[in-house]
């Protein structure tokens, strides 16, 4: 009977290790050290941009509780903004496991992993997340949220205005994040990209004059509307006339090609504006694509283009040294002028405290909505 013992003993030997030697949680060191407040705290970090602090708070999440769902979706999040998709797609996967397919905040965070790494038929597998979040939690505004941003991505912004109303009816703590975005979406529903390049730039949050080349060729198809440029005025009044005995100075260089467009991205359609007389080169041959664009500057950019198709040069100073409309601007600058001038025709707006805010950077969907009002214009004037 011993020997049986004995031998039973040798044979539970291996077991007791092997189950011994699995992870086991860490101790948790303080009441505030528990798994669902780091998760919080590295959703905290998460939104303002510390991935690395954002993950050593779901670590220790996890480390807490190895099987707290919330700290692999957590994790998922920081992969996919690193851009490591293959491991945030396996911790994504992980959570929802974890939550034994209950837990809506997993769900959310697949479909977010899902809209960051975008891939093929991306929006369908991500809203099939989304729906079963809400499905599991039809109060969670968050869900709406996201699933609203996914849609954005995928330029969907009719179902991303309706997925922000949802969100903003809750009233809770996403309302100013979602309000936010409700303005950005309505922004750009209003002005109606019509081109794919237009939806793109749409979601940048300040466009450069590359952005601003590209809008002016493809949504406010400038080419055309140079195009209707109205008949010169003639000159039939007395001029001297010619000595013809007097050589003609030789003709200036033409300078060529700025030196940072060739190879940029944008290219071609800088070339185009620069044609068109629109947006000019710098005295040092340089464009300078990647600059971004003040409200001034765009300003200036459209006054260029109602003095050309107008054919009215007294637009470049019709308002220099009337007293300022705008409590942040001399008069006495084109700026002022263009700024004026843009107001004057309904084409940008001021402030309701005064201001232009001539410094200010220009979102893409301000941008796309300036150049419809503009259009707007435009078909008054002919």
């Amino acid at each position: 009977m011993k020997n049986i013992f004995r031998v039973l003993g040798i044979l539970l030997i291996p077991v007791l290790v092997y189950t011994g030697c699995g992870p086991k949680p860490i101790a948790q060191e303080s009441v505030l050290d528990t798994p669902d407040y780091h998760v919080s705290q590295g959703i905290s970090l998460l939104d303002r941009g510390d991935l690395d602090g954002a993950m050593r708070s779901f670590e220790r999440a996890r480390d807490l509780d190895l099987d707290y769902a919330d700290a692999y979706s957590g994790m998922a999040l920081v992969e996919a903004m690193r851009g490591n998709f293959a491991q945030a797609r396996r911790l994504a996967d992980e959570g929802v496991s974890k939550g034994r397919n209950r837990n809506p905040f997993t769900f959310v965070v697949r479909g977010r992993v899902k809209t960051l790494e975008a891939g093929d038929n991306w929006l369908e597998r991500a809203d099939r997340d989304f729906e079963k979040a809400i499905e599991l939690d039809p109060d969670f505004s968050g869900a709406y949220y996201y699933w609203a941003l996914a849609k954005k991505a995928a330029y969907d912004f009719r179902g991303a205005e309706t997925l922000l109303q949802r969100t903003l009816a809750f009233n809770d703590e996403w309302s100013q994040v979602a309000d936010e975005e409700y303005q950005v979406i309505q922004m750009i529903n209003r002005a109606a990209p019509g081109s794919r390049v237009g939806m793109r730039i749409a979601l940048i949050e300040q466009i450069d004059r590359a952005d601003l080349a590209v809008l002016f060729m493809e949504e406010l198809r400038l080419a055309d509307v140079m195009s209707r440029v109205r008949e010169t005025e003639y000159e039939t009044g007395f001029q001297a006339p010619t000595d013809h005995n007097v050589l003609p100075g030789a003709p200036a260089p033409e300078a060529g090609p700025p030196q940072d467009v060739s190879g940029h991205w944008a290219s071609s359609w800088i070339e185009q504006v620069i044609d068109l007389g629109i947006m000019e080169v710098s005295p040092d041959n340089m464009w300078y694509p990647d600059e971004l664009v003040s409200r001034a500057e765009y300003a200036l950019f459209l006054q260029n283009i109602l003095i050309h198709v107008l054919n009215d040069e007294s637009l470049a100073t019709r308002y220099i040294g009337e007293t300022s409309r705008f409590r942040d601007m001399r008069s006495n600058t084109a700026t002022y002028n263009a700024a004026a001038l843009c107001v004057d025709r309904s084409i940008m707006d001021a402030s309701i405290d005064g201001t232009f805010g001539p410094m200010n950077p220009v979102s893409g969907a301000e941008a796309l909505l300036i150049i419809r009002q503009l259009q707007n214009v435009l078909r008054m004037e002919f």
